[in-house]
């Protein structure tokens, strides 16, 4: 994998760029993004990611950063990935998901709704509540 192909992830307005700055292995075979995030050039990890954890799941080829409607930034954050209102910065957590760099498969927005796709899980979080529904199979 190359990561000249997937960053840097600039959105459409330009305000919000997630940079590359490496990549690490902190365990066997778990393989992660390390990246710094900035809006407008100031950087947001120490909004973003707890105790300097600014990692990414791997396999995210298929990474979908904004709505269509520029509300929300998505970012694929290592077992607990966040929604960013890209009005007020607000950091919406999402659902905790077990080894999301081995599961997380892609994302995509669909009218007013992020949609989340794992191994052997979909989520799908409303924009307007940011309430989440999580479907097993």
């Amino acid at each position: 994998m190359n990561e000249n192909e997937i960053f840097p992830k600039i959105s459409k307005d330009k305000r919000l760029e997630v940079r590359y700055v490496g990549y690490e292995e902190p365990s066997n075979g778990r393989m992660l993004w390390r990246v710094a995030v900035f809006y407008e050039q100031t950087n947001l990890n120490e909004f973003i990611f707890p105790n300097g954890w600014n990692y990414l799941n791997f396999d995210i080829f298929d990474w979908e950063l904004e709505d269509p409607q520029n509300r929300f930034f998505y970012l694929p954050v290592e077992t607990q990935s966040v929604l960013i209102n890209s009005e007020t910065l607000q950091v919406h957590r999402l659902k905790k998901q077990n080894l999301s760099t081995a599961r997380y498969v892609c994302n995509f927005f669909e009218d007013d709704f992020l949609v989340e796709i794992y191994g052997d899980t979909t989520v799908k979080t409303s924009l307007k509540t940011l309430v989440s529904e999580e479907i097993k199979y």
